[in-house]
This record gives structure tokens, C-alpha cells and sequence, in this order.
């Protein structure tokens, strides 16, 4: 797949891409991009606008398209556009546009980003795609572009943090410290995850001890990032934590995973999920495991984003939605 800029001949194309897509863009979305594409070709000034095209290497097709356009009214540049062919869905072509708009308005100087999607039903996918990269939500407004179409908009921060490229050490918790320090870290996420109205660990099941009663203690590791202790994870070999089809010899399983808020948005959990991997390959195991909370699209999305497939979906106990994903390789 190559990206490059969208030229006249492209348009026919990008807009049938568009129209396959009724719920994200609307007759009355669409009709906006003639007189944005024709900016775009008519002045050359990147500085104002840009368009990009994803083409496919061997059919030399037009398989996505994405924008940007410097928003008067914010001060800020915004994306727009962003549409992928329906063949060529969940093969990274979307992302793929997206960092290459964002290094090009890096290159402006632009420190954050936003867009605008449609928040209504139907739509949920695209929602998870972007909080799934990076994108946070700010606002959620109901019937803005006129009845049942809401609007959602997300920001995302395009200064380089230092923290996804400096230095990682991931060791094991063996001294009494490392374990508590193992659990700061997670009683550190469970407090803002509480704060949020989104609890998912007690004070109690985050304790030192706690841990050591549930998962004993082999397997609990602590993520370093230029010496500091920035995030915690459990890999284990061989148990199924509820998985459908039981324990599994040839499995790791990932459970706790969590990062200090102050490495949040960093990239830091997706090299911790990256290690793991690297870590059952290097053990001669096929597959990790993990399962989470079904009902946290955020969450779910993350790890679908890394390649994880779901295998399973169940309530536990009666009451917690969870789903189990799987990771696997030959």
C-alpha cells in the first residue's frame, strides 16, 4: 500500500468509497468534499488543507482516503474524511492515513489534533476505531447536524512524547519491594478507574497480599521506562482464567495489565503487550490469552486492535459481561 496526495482523477473513486458508507457519511456529509477536494487542488497550499489517498499495491486501486483542514473557528487543525474501502477493512489502511496526516501536521508545528464523527446507532465501530489509536472523546452532542445524527468529537495530542521511544526493562517482582511496588501500580489505576465512575478493582484485590493469594508469586512483572517504574503485568503458562475451551499447555495467559496515568497515552501498554508475546514465543509457547471486561469497548477494542481475536463471550458469576481474546501463531 503507498499514500500519496489525492489528485482530480482520484475523486470518483473516494466518493463512491464514501457512499458505501450511508450511516458514517450521509448525502448531506458528502456534499461537503467537491469544494474541499477543489482547495486542495486549486492552491497546493498544504499549509491550509491536505488530502491523502491509500493505494493498493497490486490492483493500484484507490482503497482510502483521508484529510485535514486548519479550522478557523478551533485554531487547530481538524481530520476529515477518513474512509476506507470495504475490501480492504481491517488491514491497517485507516491508521496508516491517519499517521501520515498527523506527521505531516506535525511537520506544521500542530501539538493536538480533532475530528468529527456521527455518534449514532450503527456507528459504534467507528467510535472504538478511534479510541483504539489514540483519539480521546471530548464531547458526545446529541441531534447536532439535525434529528438522530449526533456528534462526537475526539482530540488527540500530536507533540512526541519521549516515553514510547526511550528505554523499557520489563522484569519480574521478586523482592518484597518489587511486589509492592507491583501493586502501587495497579492500586494507582484502580483509584482513577474508581474516580471515572468505571471501577474495576477494589482497594482489597490490589494488595500485595491479594495478588500473592490469586496468582502467587511467580509471574508478576514490572515495566521500567528509563529506571522508573511505569507499569505492571501477569504472564502465566498454562491456566485457562475461565477460558471457553479450559487450560491450555501451550498458552500464556496475560492478566492485570496497567500503566501509571503518568505514561498513559504513551504507547507503553501496547510494548508491554508486544513483550508478552515476544516472552511466550521465547518460552516455546503458541498463543497468549487474556480475557476482559466485555462491556469496556475501549478495552476490547485495544486489544483487537493488536491482533487479538475473541474467542468467547460469557457472564461471570451471573453479572460481570467477559470476553476472552487469544493471540496465536504457528
Amino acid at each position: 500500500m503507498n499514500i500519496r496526495w489525492l489528485q482530480a482523477e482520484d475523486i470518483r473513486e473516494v466518493e463512491a468509497m464514501m457512499a458505501d458508507y450511508p450511516l458514517q457519511y450521509p448525502k448531506f456529509v458528502r456534499e461537503r468534499y467537491p469544494s474541499r477536494w477543489a482547495d486542495h487542488l486549486r492552491t497546493k497550499n498544504r499549509n491550509a488543507c491536505g488530502y491523502a489517498v491509500a493505494v493498493s499495491e497490486g490492483e493500484r486501486l484507490i482503497v482510502g482516503h483521508a484529510g485535514y483542514v486548519f479550522n478557523q473557528e478551533a485554531g487547530m487543525y481538524e481530520i476529515v474524511g477518513v474512509v476506507v474501502s470495504s475490501r480492504y477493512g481491517r488491514q491497517g489502511t485507516g491508521r496508516a492515513l491517519l499517521r501520515f496526516v498527523e506527521e505531516r501536521l506535525r511537520s506544521e508545528g500542530a501539538e493536538q489534533v480533532f475530528l468529527h464523527t456521527l455518534g449514532h446507532p450503527g456507528n459504534e465501530g467507528t467510535l472504538c476505531f478511534y479510541r483504539s489509536i489514540g483519539y480521546f472523546q471530548t464531547s458526545h452532542e446529541i441531534d447536532f447536524f439535525r434529528s438522530g445524527y449526533h456528534r462526537v468529537t475526539f482530540v488527540r495530542r500530536l507533540a512526541r512524547d519521549e516515553t514510547a521511544e526511550s528505554a523499557l526493562t520489563i522484569r519480574p517482582a521478586v523482592s518484597e519491594e518489587e511486589r509492592e511496588t507491583f501493586a502501587s501500580i495497579l492500586e494507582e489505576g484502580a483509584f482513577w478507574l474508581a474516580d471515572r465512575g468505571a471501577a474495576m478493582w477494589t482497594k482489597r484485590q490490589v494488595t500485595a497480599e491479594s495478588i500473592a493469594a490469586a496468582y502467587g508469586r511467580e509471574g508478576l512483572y514490572v515495566a521500567y521506562v528509563n529506571g522508573q517504574a511505569a507499569g505492571a503485568v501477569i504472564v502465566q503458562a498454562g491456566l485457562d482464567g475461565g477460558q471457553p475451551d479450559g487450560p491450555q499447555a501451550d498458552a500464556l495467559r496475560l492478566h492485570k495489565l496497567c500503566v501509571r496515568r503518568a505514561y498513559a497515552g504513551t504507547g507503553l501498554s501496547r510494548r508491554i503487550v508486544g513483550w508478552t508475546i515476544a516472552y511466550a514465543r521465547e518460552k516455546g509457547l503458541r498463543r497468549v490469552r487474556l480475557d476482559c471486561a466485555a462491556d469496556r469497548p475501549k478495552l476490547c477494542a485495544f486489544y483487537e486492535s493488536l491482533g487479538f481475536r475473541k474467542a468467547g463471550e460469557t457472564l461471570v458469576l451471573g453479572k460481570y459481561p467477559t470476553a476472552f481474546y487469544e493471540y496465536g501463531w504457528e
